[in-house]
Order: C-alpha cells, then structure tokens, then sequence
C-alpha cells in the first residue's frame, strides 16, 4: 500500500494494490473487501467501525492486535477520512483496537500518497523535527535526517 500511495491518488485502488499483494482467497483479503463494499454502497463511518466491532471482540487480546480487525480499520479511516490528514488519523483512532499502529499506519500512507510538506503544521510542529528512540545511534535524531538515512540505505541496496 505505501508504493501504491506514492503513486496514486485513490485510497480504494491504494487498498486493492495491497490486498493484489496477498492471496486472493484468505481471511485478510475478504474482511477488507468487505469494508471497501461498504464504503462503495455509501455506507457511513458509523456503520463501517459497528460492522467490525460486531465481528471482533476488542476486549479479546486477539482480536484487539488481530492483522485483520486493525487492517479494516486501516481501511476504514482512509475510505471515510476524507482525504484529510487529521480526520483520517482520527478514525483509524476512534474505532478502537490498535490504536497506536493504526493511527501511525493511515499516517504514513497519507504522507506518502500527500508528501510531508502537507502534514498540517498543527500535527508535525509539537514534535520540532525531533524523534527520541531506543535505537543505538539515534537516541534523538532529526526526524528530517532520519528520512533521508532511510533512503539513502534503500537506495543502496
């Protein structure tokens, strides 16, 4: 999903490009598509995060960090956030389960498909450039610096 949204501009082909990456006859795939048919018959939010809660038991530790309750709310978010950096976020948070990773997933792929540049400054200014990690030679390192060491390291392998 992250290569197709660096080069479209459609959330539904942006999750049809990930789910021709898996096999076309799994568990994943089908309870994904079933959130992209909601979506296409012109179902609400609401309803999207009420079918996955009426499938998945978050109180469960099972379904709550499932691959498959959190790629439907992946999905979810980005289908129904309106192409707006902050709101989609915001649902891939507000239907619950993994929060944390679903919420970091939907914005990594807007980053992508929108470019950094167009993160509202109400969401990247908080965090001045600046990442704190566990990871020996980063403890605190440029957000900025980060990115390009990744791509550099990409670009030479």
């Amino acid at each position: 999903m992250l290569a197709a949204a660096a080069v479209l501009d459609d959330w539904a082909a942006v999750i049809r490009a990930g789910l021709d990456q898996i096999p076309a006859r799994c568990r994943l795939r089908e309870d994904v598509e079933t959130i992209l048919a909601l979506w296409e018959d012109g179902a609400d939010y609401g309803i999207a995060c009420e079918y996955i809660h009426a499938q998945w038991n978050e109180r469960r530790s099972h379904d709550w960090c499932h691959t498959n309750s959190n790629a439907q709310v992946v999905a979810a978010a980005l289908l129904w956030g309106g192409d707006a950096f902050g709101q989609s976020v915001a649902r891939a948070v507000m239907c619950g389960f993994d929060t944390d990773c679903n919420g970091a997933t939907v914005g990594s792929l807007w980053g992508v498909m929108h470019g950094v540049d167009r993160i509202p400054a109400a969401w990247t200014g908080p965090i001045r450039n600046t990442l704190r990690t566990g990871v020996a030679g980063y403890a605190e390192v440029a957000v900025d610096r980060l990115a390009d060491d990744i791509a550099r390291w990409a670009a030479a392998q």
